[in-house]
């Protein structure tokens, strides 16, 4: 309950509108012997923003992901090899076209391509369409990282729709492809070729 203030009490605070404060005051807060309202529109502004909420679940997941990967074995790769393993083509792909598939500059995916060649996840050959062209194709031990991706993420999925339910989840999923700017699926490399 919010105390009155008596005219003494107001003309002390005046420039303040103190009945439209008090209108729109949904938060108290005491500290002391001093109690601070906070107008609505105010206590509003620590929800966090869709994309916050976005980045929370996507930095959730790749904690865990992260963990089943040092587990099976693959204890140097990072979230950001994600770019690599998500856009790579069985067949192999060339470094511009990771790089714009993951939507990071040339040089980025240059220095990420080096890393996992360095750690036998990938090798670079020839371009069998362009003798000048490089292309980065996937070791066996980039498929076995691709299959614990997919096994991980069809487990998340599960996940996501036991604790949502089914018409939740959906919904979900339909709100994120609407919004989602991207009409190229992830991963290139089905489950049954990894």
């Amino acid at each position: 309950m919010i105390p009155s203030f008596d005219q003494s009490m107001r003309d002390t605070f005046h420039p303040f509108n103190w009945e439209l404060i008090l209108s729109h005051a949904d938060l108290l807060m005491s500290f002391g012997c001093h109690t601070i309202w906070i107008p609505y529109k105010f206590a509003k502004m620590n929800q966090p923003y869709t994309q916050s909420l976005l980045l929370y679940a996507y930095q959730s997941s790749a904690s865990a992901l992260v963990r089943v990967l040092r587990e099976s074995g693959h204890s140097a790769i990072k979230p950001k090899h994600g770019a690599v393993f998500a856009n790579i083509d069985a067949e192999g792909t060339r470094p511009s076209v990771l790089a714009q598939r993951a939507g990071i500059g040339k040089a980025a995916m240059g220095e990420l391509v080096d890393d996992l060649e360095r750690l036998g996840y990938v090798r670079r050959s020839h371009d069998p369409n362009d003798r000048r062209a490089k292309l980065v194709v996937a070791t066996t031990a980039a498929l076995a990282v691709i299959r614990t991706v997919h096994d991980f993420n069809q487990g998340l999925e599960d996940q996501y729709r036991r604790l949502l339910g089914a018409q939740a989840y959906e919904s979900l999923r339909s709100s994120l492809q609407a919004i989602s700017p991207r009409d190229d699926l992830q991963p290139r490399i089905p489950r049954q070729c990894s």
